[in-house]
């Protein structure tokens, strides 16, 4: 029903505008013609031109919130132009001249309507994909299988996922910097899926064992992409992967 109205009124506003082009063209090439010029149809042109081009350009600039000061001079001087024209080009009485300035009023009126539609028609888009944007703190139903893995992790709870993670015993690390600990509190924990697609969490002992076996050892992106880590982690990560084979090279006499 909306589509509907809105193509009535375009449809009705753009009749409108053209009979009003038209006999504002009509009076101010016969206005032009009287004064001798030679073109006289070039008169109308660049009057009611000027006043759609600005009309145009302020179309433009108000999508990007630019400010236009030219082209809101332009369609001023222009509307000026076409009333001040349509009304010399009458019979000289008040009712010839404002019969006479009416067709380039409805003209103006009419393509200022027909581009409030054409705004009114880009903004609807814009405000129903806005609505269904998430809302801020809102979890969608893929993140919630995620987040539960996370809290049980952060909790000190095993995680059910992968009931077998307990029997695993956790090789000690060499020992980090304050800030290479901080960096690993402050990045997200990072998931991996098992056959189920469940969330299950990497520890660094299983990154560390993929990495010793990689050969060539992965770079930082790759290491960051396959386990989901951030920078901080899979930079240390691989330091002590590098650093240990360096260490297990055979030394050249």
């Amino acid at each position: 029903m909306r589509d509907k109205a809105r193509v009535t009124a375009g449809a009705a506003v753009t009749v409108v505008a053209v009979v009003g082009a038209v006999l504002s063209f009509s009076h101010l090439s016969g206005l032009a013609a009287r004064s001798g010029e030679a073109a006289p149809w070039l008169v109308p042109v660049s009057v009611e031109g000027l006043i759609v081009c600005s009309s145009m350009v302020l179309l433009v600039r108000s999508r990007t919130g630019q400010r236009a000061p030219l082209a809101w001079s332009g369609l001023l001087l222009g509307v000026a132009a076409t009333l001040v024209g349509n009304v010399v080009a009458a019979e000289p009485n008040t009712v010839a001249r404002v019969i006479a300035a009416w067709p380039a009023v409805a003209f103006i009126v009419a393509f200022e309507l027909l581009l409030s539609l054409v705004r009114a028609s880009e903004e609807q888009p814009q405000a129903v994909s806005d609505s269904h944007r998430p809302v801020a703190g809102s979890q969608t139903p893929e993140e919630e299988p995620v987040k539960a893995a996370v809290d049980q992790g952060d909790s000190g709870t095993e995680s059910p996922v992968c009931p077998d993670r307990a029997e695993t015993t956790a090789e000690p690390l060499e020992p980090v910097s304050v800030l290479d600990n901080a960096r690993t509190v402050a990045e997200p924990v990072s998931v991996r899926t098992t056959a189920e697609e469940k969330p299950v969490r990497w520890t660094d002992e299983e990154i560390l064992a993929e990495l010793r076996a990689a050969d060539p050892v992965p770079g930082r992106n790759a290491t960051m992409n396959r386990y989901r880590i951030g920078t901080g982690r899979a930079t240390r990560l691989l330091d002590q992967v590098k650093a240990e084979k360096r260490a297990a090279e055979p030394v050249l006499v």
